[in-house]
């Protein structure tokens, strides 16, 4: 019994995946830090533009003469 505990503690063919599965979960929380950052500075640049082209008045008159 004891040898048979030794033999599975020392095996590794399952650590690989541990280790894809702490880097997969790295990367996608990183992905989801750098989408909060992203989206909050877009929301802002996309109503300042709103602020700016909502100050136009186009001309729908049209000389015909």
């Amino acid at each position: 019994m004891k040898s048979a505990l030794l033999v599975f503690s020392s095996g590794e063919t399952g650590a690989i995946t541990v280790d894809w599965v702490v880097l997969s979960a790295a990367a996608v929380g990183m992905a989801l830090a750098v989408i909060t950052l992203v989206a909050g500075g877009s929301n802002q640049s996309s109503l300042q533009t709103s602020d700016v082209l909502s100050g136009y008045e186009i001309d729908d008159e049209f000389d015909t003469r």
